[in-house]
């Protein structure tokens, strides 16, 4: 789960879900939307995105999140 917060724009909380999913089509509590499903990209063991490492198989996730402005923002 990611807490996506600045100044001047709406709050949002998101849970990416990986395609192929076996709950996808079946989760009552969260709803999941196609719209935050998405490829996860297995990578072989090497330097992280981050600048660290990993001796160890990883994944990683490319998604564009697009924010609204907060209303108190437009307003002023």
């Amino acid at each position: 789960m990611r807490n996506l917060n600045e100044d001047n724009i709406t709050r949002a909380v998101l849970t990416m879900h990986g395609g192929g999913g076996g709950y996808l089509d079946s989760d009552a509590v969260f709803g999941v939307r196609s719209s935050l499903v998405a490829d996860w990209v297995e990578r072989p063991a090497r330097p992280t995105p981050d600048g660290g490492s990993s001796d160890i198989p990883f994944y990683t996730l490319d998604f564009d999140f697009v924010l609204a402005p907060a209303r108190d923002a437009v307003t002023s």
